[in-house]
């Protein structure tokens, strides 16, 4: 048969989220486009539109990236052989499934605005995991209703040591929402920081100390 045409291929479909403007406070609301550029066994990585087209996110730097979150983590790591996403399922529990039916969790790079000189990593949003109508009664902002992960890609490259390092905290988070929404916030930034240094990354050591 012939191949489908590239915009019918999973890393060609456009999406608008639902986004925070955290150049303000407390956040406005904003919506961005972005387009799937690579998916993996676990995960679909977009990237908004903006940053591909500056060339601040690269389909090699997405490679790499895919490599350390599915094949492959530092000689340190519980089980260097397996990727973060497989060492943070086995360490602390599956990625939830909670609305859209898809076992695949959305990694949107996407750039984050700083607010009053402080730059923000990443973050997950536990809205996301509600249904929009409850979201938006709820706390006010629409929801995505999708597992998704908020990446900063305009800081530094996303396939650095650092930007790696922090998808598995913030997977963690993602991971525990699914399992008990009510945790504390400190034991849920307490085993994100677990979920670094098991996958053998010391970035935020001196944090830790």
């Amino acid at each position: 048969g012939s191949e489908a045409p590239a915009d019918q291929t999973p890393e060609a479909q456009t999406r608008t989220f639902w986004a925070w403007d955290l150049s303000v406070m407390p956040p406005s609301e904003k919506q961005i486009e972005a387009t799937s550029r690579l998916t993996s066994e676990h995960a679909y990585f977009y990237v908004e539109n903006a940053l591909w087209d500056a060339g601040d996110v690269t389909l090699e730097q997405l490679e790499a990236l895919s490599q350390s979150l599915e094949k492959q983590t530092p000689k340190d790591s519980i089980e260097p052989s397996r990727g973060i996403i497989a060492n943070n399922i086995e360490m602390f529990g599956p990625i939830p499934d909670m609305l859209d039916g898809d076992p695949r969790m959305y990694i949107f790079i996407t750039n984050i605005e700083g607010f009053n000189g402080t730059q923000f990593d990443g973050f997950f949003r536990a809205m996301d995991q509600m249904k929009d109508s409850v979201s938006v009664k709820e706390t006010g902002y629409h929801s995505n209703e999708i597992e998704m992960l908020f990446i900063n890609g305009k800081i530094r490259p996303v396939s650095s040591i650092a930007t790696t390092s922090v998808i598995a905290h913030e997977m963690l988070h993602l991971i525990e929402y699914g399992l008990d929404p009510a945790e504390g916030g400190w034991m849920s930034e307490a085993l994100a920081e677990v979920a670094m240094t098991i996958n053998g990354y010391y970035t935020d050591q001196n944090w830790v100390s």
